[in-house]
């Protein structure tokens, strides 16, 4: 197999994606809002030779964590559509799995794989999401597998 793409563990790869969900997304979500604490009434620029001070790095921050919640967002939004359903439901709007089993209308072996899908294709579009942009660190939730 070529080095362009490695092998992702996929049951590993979707518990990596959950704990993102259950810690880091939510924090992240409220940090990103127009109505966190950190003001967004801050200037365009720094001049040149000014040092920031513990509310400018408050401020950057805060300007990070919106372009990551945007890119949350748009990897949300670029999934197919039942893995966006399952995804929001579960994740956004914290609906319980035998609801989100219900409303789709399927067993729960199939959700169990639907969901896994979901996670991993969240991973897959988070990457591509992140890698492209240059404000923000790469972030990368899969778990590959060992090559020997």
């Amino acid at each position: 197999m070529s080095d362009l793409f490695k092998p992702v563990d996929v049951k590993r790869t979707g518990k990596n994606v959950r704990h993102f969900f259950e810690t880091d997304f939510d924090h992240l979500m409220k940090y990103a809002s127009p109505l966190s604490t950190v003001s967004n009434n801050r200037p365009d620029r720094v001049r040149e030779n000014e040092e920031f001070d513990s509310h400018d790095q408050k401020y950057l921050e805060f300007v990070k964590s919106r372009i990551l919640a945007d890119s949350c967002r748009r990897a949300i939004n670029s999934l197919t559509e039942n893995s966006k359903k399952i995804i929001s439901l579960v994740y956004e709007h914290s609906v319980t799995n035998a609801m989100v089993m219900q409303r789709l209308g399927i067993s729960s072996s199939t959700y169990g794989v639907w969901k896994t899908k979901a996670l991993v294709e969240f991973a897959d579009a988070l990457l591509a999401e992140t890698s492209g942009n240059s404000n923000i660190k790469t972030i990368d939730l899969h778990k590959y597998l060992r090559e020997e």
